[in-house]
């Protein structure tokens, strides 16, 4: 699936990026954000989903860290493009090729910022399966921006079912492959209420792993939800998407 986007995301130059590319919003930095999800919130540390489950685990038990690549605002063409870089029909595909570029970039200029978080090596990678029983989900090709070897595999065992619900539900993922000791970078596609990401981390760290670190393509936004709606009114999610702005840190990283 990913075979018409490769050759484009193969070029190294930080400078030729696609047209599309201007569509993508840029992951800014705000104090008003959730130190988990970094979705917008007024007066909290944390966003109400990411409270609930820090009080379901209040031990720990969660991913470590959350890096979204991007925001994806419902109505514009990020929150599009993650529902269309899915569609094996569409050739061309320049929502997938926009998704591509978001990891390839992440790994090619990011990776040493994003290492650099834990002094503990990432040493395997995973992903958060389907809910509903898709079989053939680009995302694991996606993996292979970032992750060379093999991924430690996550299924999940509830029958197929949309997730609307913003509980954690652990229960329904099973972990094969040794994660003991180890840091693992969890990989998924979009961040809602983080329930299924949140639920699979759980699972690695009760199998073993030492440290989770969940990246995800985009973090969905709502811009009828009042914090979100102020952060776009102070223009803290500007257009445009700047290379240079790391998503492990929000800084602008050093020149490679």
């Amino acid at each position: 699936m990913l075979a018409e986007v490769a050759p484009i995301a193969a070029n190294p130059n930080r400078f030729l990026l696609p047209a599309q590319a201007e569509l993508i919003s840029i992951f800014a930095s705000t104090p008003d954000m959730c130190a988990t999800c970094l979705a917008p919130v007024i007066g909290y540390t944390y966003c109400m989903q990411c409270n609930a489950h820090r009080a379901r685990y209040a031990g720990g038990g969660l991913s470590d860290r959350v890096i979204p690549l991007t925001y994806a605002l419902e109505g514009q063409q990020m929150s599009h493009d993650m529902y269309r870089y899915k569609d094996a029909h569409a050739a061309p595909n320049p929502s997938l090729a926009r998704v591509v570029y978001l990891v390839y970039l992440a790994r090619q200029f990011h990776w040493d910022c994003i290492q650099a978080l834990s002094a503990l090596p990432i040493s395997a990678a995973a992903v958060v399966p389907s809910t509903q029983g898709r079989e053939s989900h680009p995302i694991y090709d996606l993996l292979k921006f970032l992750w060379a070897g093999d991924p430690i595999h996550v299924q999940c065992t509830a029958p197929p079912q949309p997730r609307t619900q913003r509980r954690l539900h652990p229960e329904d993922f099973a972990v094969s492959g040794d994660v003991r000791g180890r840091h693992i970078l969890l990989f998924d596609d979009t961040w809602v209420t983080g329930a299924n990401a949140q639920s699979v981390a759980h699972q690695l760290k009760v199998a073993g792993a030492t440290e989770v670190t969940t990246m995800v393509v985009a973090r969905m936004l709502k811009g009828s939800f009042e914090p979100t709606w102020r952060f776009i009114q102070a223009g803290a999610l500007p257009a445009g998407y700047d290379i240079d702005i790391c998503p492990a840190t929000q800084a602008v990283c050093p020149p490679r």
